[in-house]
């Protein structure tokens, strides 16, 4: 697999492995903006302001809030892959596509 094409662009991990949209049908993004207004749409985050908290350069956590005002969607992970952390999510990606295969 051509790992290069992810260098740059922003995932969406879950407690299942990497977050695909069911809004454009893909798993990487260009802009962080871009990837929480996927996200808190396939949530229906019901949120004045979505809460999202900086862990590092390139490495936030989003935590949606449901209708009802609670939130219990967990949290995602918002990582911004690199040259130098490309290694740590190859296997992610990897087992995205594995899955795919399967279905």
């Amino acid at each position: 697999m051509d790992y290069k094409n992810y260098i740059n662009k922003w995932i969406c991990i879950t407690d299942d492995g990497i977050w695909e949209s069911t809004i454009e049908d893909k798993i990487s993004w260009d802009k962080k903006k871009d990837l929480l207004c996927d996200t808190s749409s396939a949530r229906e985050d019901s949120s004045k302001r979505l809460k999202v908290k900086k862990i590092d350069v390139g490495h936030y956590i989003y935590s949606p809030k449901d209708c009802d005002g609670i939130r219990h969607y967990g949290e995602f992970t918002l990582v911004r892959i690199t040259q130098e952390n490309i290694d740590r999510y190859k296997e992610l990606i990897d087992n995205y596509f594995d899955e795919l295969a399967d279905d």
